[in-house]
């Protein structure tokens, strides 16, 4: 039977490679300009990504500041994945339990690579709200046209 310092020496060896591999690739991300998973490049939090109805995008959104804060302006940057195409998003706070919206309607920027700012978002009172992102686009059929939507709803308790 082979000591134990054997062994630990052995596992440790093995272990190099895998450490390195790791310290590799973040040093890659870092350097490439990748922002790190669930952390947009300010330090605020985003959600994961989620679905639309469709299945066809996927939504991922972070506020500016957070905590969200109650009865004052606040930021929303949208992340958004799916296929090439020329979206427009809108945006809009609801509250289910008491049947309404905000007091304000927000205005969507593009910024490119699938990133949207919204700006004048304002939950103006406590409680369950619902975050609802609605995306659309033109579909071309040859010598006509047709718009697509597709929806997502996050949860949002302030």
């Amino acid at each position: 039977m082979e000591p134990p310092k054997n062994i630990s020496r052995t596992r440790r060896k093995r272990g190099i490679p895998c450490r390195l591999l790791l310290v590799l690739g973040a040093l890659v991300a870092s350097c490439s300009g990748e922002r790190q998973p669930g952390i947009y490049q300010d330090g605020q939090p985003v959600r994961p990504f989620t679905s639309t109805e469709s299945n066809l995008y996927q939504v991922r959104w972070a506020s500016q500041p957070h905590p969200i804060p109650i009865n004052e302006p606040f930021e929303i940057v949208l992340d958004v994945l799916g296929p090439e195409a020329d979206l427009t998003l809108e945006v809009d706070g609801w509250m289910p339990s008491h049947g309404h919206g905000m007091v304000r309607t927000p205005r969507v920027t593009p910024l490119g690579n699938g990133r949207y700012q919204v700006q004048g978002m304002l939950f103006h009172m406590e409680g369950a709200w619902e975050l609802r992102v609605a995306l659309a686009w033109r579909e071309n059929l040859g010598d006509s046209f047709v718009i697509r939507r597709d929806n997502v709803v996050f949860e949002v308790q302030i």
